[in-house]
């Protein structure tokens, strides 16, 4: 008797046993191979990575949303379509806002809305933009800190990609109002002219003018990088996406950006996913989140330029 025999197995014992190696031989073998995970490595931002790359960005999409939603609120009111007054219910017939604030201008140009806050004849973007502006920096300040967990190096490269930018941004939402005219089927963006809303105000328009450029040109490009290049992309990857090394990417990872871009600018889509798609094959040239931030500086900054100085609102 050898060592591997067993005086108590039976030989229907050894028969089943047999099947069973077959059955789960079989098993296995129909098996299809799974994809193999990512190799993970150190957090890269640590327990603090939703406060550093995801609630920032939020917070400002979140807010300034809702001030979209209040002017939307205001205009209604204006054309009648909200009654502020019980004996204007029955009221069925609406004006333009041009008429309507006209109107409101000779009845009373004091009259406020939600809560006193807004009065109905200015529009309230200047005020909901600092707004949201100045709750994002203040998620962003107590943990500034982490973005500089990524070495800060720049390259040409950064500054390159947001020149040729411009000229791809610009001149593809050219190109789609004057053949495809894709943007017709989304909703139209707000056109917010500082010029008309302030009028005679050179104060007021100068300060909403630097705070909007400071965030358009400053804060967005950084929350927005790193929201796309440290959370987006490697969560598309990996669930356990802070432990995804910033180097690797799947293809899953690459296309989000482009498709992120493409459904949060519904008004330029070719733009966009030409432009997310460029800072992306950036980001996998130089594996720099920095050069992207650079990138995307340069070209909203340069748009603002362009929008100011051939009065293109709609890009704004």
């Amino acid at each position: 008797m050898t060592d591997d025999q067993d005086p108590n197995k039976t030989p229907a014992d050894e028969q089943n046993g047999g099947e069973q190696t077959s059955e789960s031989t079989q098993s296995n073998g129909d098996e299809k191979p799974k994809k193999p995970r990512i190799e993970l490595g150190p957090p890269v931002f640590g327990k603090f990575r939703l406060f550093i790359v995801v609630i920032p960005f939020i917070v400002y999409l979140a807010l300034n949303s809702l001030g979209s939603q209040i002017n939307v609120y205001r205009e209604k009111i204006l054309k009648g379509e909200i009654h502020s007054h019980p004996d204007n219910d029955n009221r069925l017939d609406t004006i333009s806002l041009e008429d309507a604030i006209a109107k409101q201008m000779e009845e009373d140009p004091d009259e406020t809305f939600l809560l006193g806050m807004f009065k109905l004849v200015e529009n309230p973007y200047p005020y909901t933009y600092s707004f949201a502006l100045a709750v994002t920096l203040a998620c962003m300040l107590p943990f500034c800190w982490g973005y500089f967990k990524l070495p800060f190096r720049l390259s040409i490269w950064g500054f390159l990609c947001g020149a040729i930018g411009i000229v791809v941004w610009v001149g593809l939402v050219w190109l789609d109002h004057k053949t495809f005219n894709l943007a017709s089927y989304t909703p139209e963006r707000e056109a917010y002219n500082p010029f008309t809303e302030f009028g005679d105000n050179k104060t007021g328009f100068y300060q909403f003018l630097a705070v909007r450029l400071f965030g358009f040109a400053v804060i967005v490009p950084i929350i927005e990088e790193f929201f796309i290049r440290g959370f987006l992309m490697r969560y598309v990857d990996d669930p356990d996406w802070d432990q995804v090394p910033l180097h690797v990417c799947r293809f899953g990872g690459l296309i989000s950006p482009t498709v992120y871009g493409l459904l949060t600018h519904t008004a330029e889509p070719l733009a966009a996913i030409a432009w997310f798609s460029m800072v992306t094959f950036l980001y996998r040239k130089t594996n720099n989140i920095w050069d992207c931030v650079v990138a995307h500086a340069v070209t909203n900054g340069l748009l603002a330029w362009y929008v100011i100085q051939y009065e293109q609102w709609y890009l704004w």
